[in-house]
């Protein structure tokens, strides 16, 4: 409203306009500050719900472990695995032995090596550790060619690239300027990338946002483009 009722027959009217904007854009930066640390916060809170899982569903997870292990997603193992497990200690430096796993903490009492406890702690004994990917390749001679693609991928958790945060702090870092959600929103919304829904809308239908400067669109497209995003 304020910037609204200026006068631009005012000889300060520019100078006028432009200290009410960027006092605009420092209160988007304290709201996007208190929302990323609300997220922070709702995050750390899911993360302990998610983390509750008593020993009846224990058993009966256990119970039925074959059949729904193969039908999970990487996501769901993930998830999985995270309710069993505390912590996965691996060692500093490469053992002679090539074994990077130190010693697995559970969740829950474990019966090993004729022990109850909480923990498996693996020997140094001689083990060979190995990933290896398998995929249709062509034999030509002593040369083995193997060829692999990306189609059948799930890539769904890359495709979102960088979090506002990450972005904010890329800006911040390289060009020292402070750019709200709203901006990277609005130049999202530029650049075709999808835009999750905005539930802090202005009560009034007829508000106006202020729109991104040059000099931030340019700093947040450059951060864009570090992240693969466009």
């Amino acid at each position: 409203d304020m910037l609204d009722a200026l006068d631009v027959n005012d000889r300060h009217y520019d100078r006028k306009y432009q200290d009410m904007q960027d006092r605009l854009d420092n209160l988007y930066d304290k709201i996007s500050e208190v929302e990323d640390a609300i997220q922070d916060i709702t995050d750390k809170i899911n993360a302990v719900y998610g983390e509750h899982l008593t020993a009846q569903e224990l058993y009966k997870v256990l119970d039925h472990f074959d059949d729904i292990y193969f039908k999970m997603s990487d996501l769901e193992k993930k998830e999985f695995f995270q309710n069993f497990i505390e912590s996965i200690t691996i060692y500093p430096d490469k053992k002679t032995n090539e074994r990077i796993v130190d010693e697995i903490d559970f969740k829950f009492p474990i019966y090993y090596d004729g022990k109850e406890g909480r923990a498996i702690r693996l020997l140094n004994e001689t083990t060979v550790e190995t990933i290896v990917l398998l995929s249709k390749g062509e034999v030509d001679s002593k040369k083995i060619r193997v060829e692999f693609s990306l189609e059948d991928m799930d890539m769904s958790e890359f495709q979102d690239g960088a979090t506002y945060p990450q972005i904010k702090e890329y800006v911040l870092e390289h060009t020292g300027l402070k750019v709200s959600n709203l901006y990277i929103s609005q130049i999202k919304r530029k650049c075709g990338i999808e835009v999750g829904k905005n539930y802090n809308l202005p009560k009034a239908e007829d508000s106006r946002q202020p729109q991104c400067p040059p000099e931030k669109e340019k700093a947040i497209r450059e951060a864009f483009k570090y992240f693969g995003m466009i």
